[in-house]
């Protein structure tokens, strides 16, 4: 297998432990790491070359994508920052 391939491969397991698992608020960045996997994936098509084994790897990739998106969508009739405050309201009250 070729570096990047490898890479690829490790992103999907890890994307999906992201996916499934609550995260806590400690390693907030890992919330992104479903764009970051499409990043390594869109790098490796375009440096290595796309192969018909990897098909799986990218299926796999835009499904963690579409989950990751359901999963962020701000609902609708309530504004983005709205929620927001929501939440940090809500933690507030929760840590004192």
């Amino acid at each position: 297998m070729r570096p990047l391939e490898i890479v690829l491969s490790l992103t999907n397991l890890i994307t999906c432990f992201v996916l499934a698992i609550p995260l806590p608020r400690a390693v907030f960045w890992m919330r992104y790491w479903v764009p970051i996997a499409l990043l390594i994936a869109v790098a490796q098509v375009l440096l290595e070359g796309p192969r018909w084994q990897l098909v799986p790897a990218y299926a796999l990739i835009g499904l963690f994508l579409l989950i990751w998106l359901v999963q962020h969508r701000v609902p609708t009739g309530r504004p983005a920052g709205q929620q927001r405050t929501n939440r940090l309201v809500a933690g507030r009250w929760s840590a004192g």
